[in-house]
């Protein structure tokens, strides 16, 4: 994949049978919401720590970040951003930064339809 750019709106930003499986495994719906609320609460700091370790050219911070927002998307169901953290890593694992740039800086229009499609689902205010 380093060589490659994928495109990830053809995935949703959001799959909620990520969710319901997450809440059938742990058997508390109250849980997985409270794992999603955090998700979103920290998700701006994944994607800046992700942004500026990349653009300051540090790869250690960055697979760091990029490792971090891709468990963590694919727990929730956030699949663009899990796509996108897959990418990322392939391309630091590969010392390929300018993919690494250009990735990277898809990552907050991904984390905001994210953010919406997790807030609608979970009946949140917009």
């Amino acid at each position: 994949m380093a060589g490659a750019l994928r495109d990830e709106s053809a995935l949703p930003a959001f799959d909620p049978a990520v969710l319901t499986a997450l809440v059938d495994a742990l058997q508390d719906s109250s849980a997985t919401e409270r794992f999603v609320r955090a998700y979103l609460a920290m998700l701006p700091t994944r994607v800046g720590r992700i942004q500026d370790a990349v653009g300051g050219d540090d790869p250690t911070a960055a697979m760091d970040a990029v490792l971090s927002l891709k468990v963590s998307s694919a727990t929730v169901g956030a699949r663009q951003l899990q796509a996108l953290a897959c990418d990322l890593e392939a391309h630091l694992r590969g010392h390929v930064l300018v993919p690494a740039c250009e990735v990277a800086s898809r990552l907050t229009a991904a984390a905001d339809r994210t953010r919406c499609d997790l807030e609608r689902h979970l009946g949140l205010p917009a």
